[in-house]
């Protein structure tokens, strides 16, 4: 029994393998003031960079600064891969930049989006039980993402939780 025991934590390394995850495909944006990216889904993994507010640096705009914006790749157990993170050109007047430009993790709480018109689903199918989100989509408030599969993402918001079929991820704009 210890040869098997000394056998899988060579093989895995010396920790045990992470299980899979889900695969996505959305786009959304850091939504807190610090976004820090991890180098596995766990609060304890290395740091690998963080993801900043970008503040209005002109007063008497409207621009209220920017999210640092991604492609999420995957998900699992409430944490989300990211890769390509840029910050939009939202009339901003400082040069576009870039503050983390790899893959990593980050949690569902610090991940935003605007929900697309559409139905709160029990399951990530149009064919789902459903219902009306009860207010107009562009003043639903996300408090965190859950989980994705494809293009759907599974969200906790004020209008409860379930499913949508895609996140918009335009800060200015409704995506309608």
């Amino acid at each position: 029994m210890r040869k098997m025991i000394l056998l899988a934590l060579l093989v895995c390394g010396g920790a045990a393998p992470l299980q899979p995850g889900s695969t996505c495909d959305v786009h959304g944006w850091g939504a807190s003031p610090r976004v820090e990216v991890r180098a596995a889904p766990a609060a304890n993994a290395r740091l690998l960079g963080t993801l900043r507010h970008r503040a209005a640096v002109e007063s008497g705009t409207d621009i209220n600064g920017t999210f640092p914006e991604f492609h999420i790749v995957g998900a699992q157990g409430g944490w989300f891969r990211i890769t390509g993170t840029d910050y939009g050109d939202y009339g901003d007047p400082l040069p576009r930049w870039r503050w983390y430009r790899g893959t990593g993790w980050v949690r569902g709480n610090q991940i935003g989006g605007q929900v697309l018109s559409g139905r709160l689903h029990v399951a990530p199918s149009e064919r789902s039980r459903s219902r009306d989100y009860g207010k107009p989509a562009d003043i639903v408030t996300i408090r965190r993402l859950l989980d994705c599969q494809g293009h759907w993402v599974k969200i906790e918001a004020d209008i409860g939780t379930g499913w949508i079929n895609g996140l918009c991820n335009n800060q200015v704009t409704t995506c309608s």
